[in-house]
């Protein structure tokens, strides 16, 4: 791998560690939230709208963590049958792999910008609390992306592997 492409993976590796903070950070906020909302229940003054806070902060909470897990090798892979190919065959099947994965969540992620344009045009919000979804789709687009860029590294090294078996 080049000195581009070991730059882009460290550069995508430290952003991707960043962003899984802010991940943690919103699990903290949940937590709080809605203990403080089952405390002050208990005396009949619920906070209104923690269900649908919670469901909005959730898209930050699941797609901070993408990137940084696909960074670490995080995610499960499956290599019952793949694991008896031979090597050369293996390597071409994670040229595959990682070239339908990015395709996929990079649609994903185009598309949910297009929402997230779609929501701000039409003015739409929530129901209870009269907030855009508008930032969640945003911040969701961009996270997703950021798991793209790690797909894309991790497509490189696959087809340099595969070149060289």
């Amino acid at each position: 791998m080049g000195k581009v492409a070991h730059s882009l993976e460290k550069w995508i590796r430290s952003a991707s560690k960043i962003l899984s903070w802010v991940g943690l950070a919103v699990i903290l906020v949940i937590v709080f939230w809605t203990a403080a909302d089952v405390i002050l229940r208990a005396f009949g003054r619920p906070i209104t709208g923690t269900v649908e806070l919670t469901e909005h902060l959730m898209i930050i909470l699941i797609c901070s963590g993408l990137a940084f897990a696909a960074a670490q090798k995080g995610h499960i892979v499956i290599d019952v049958v793949a694991s008896y190919f031979p090597k050369k065959l293996q390597a071409y099947c994670d040229v595959f792999v990682s070239f339908v994965s990015l395709g996929i969540f990079s649609l994903l992620s185009w598309r949910l910008f297009l929402y997230a344009g779609d929501k701000w045009s039409a003015g739409e919000l929530s129901s209870t609390l009269k907030m855009s979804i508008t930032p969640f789709a945003y911040f969701a687009s961009f996270a997703i992306a950021m798991l793209c860029l790690v797909l894309l590294v991790d497509f490189i090294n696959a087809l340099n592997k595969a070149i060289r078996q």
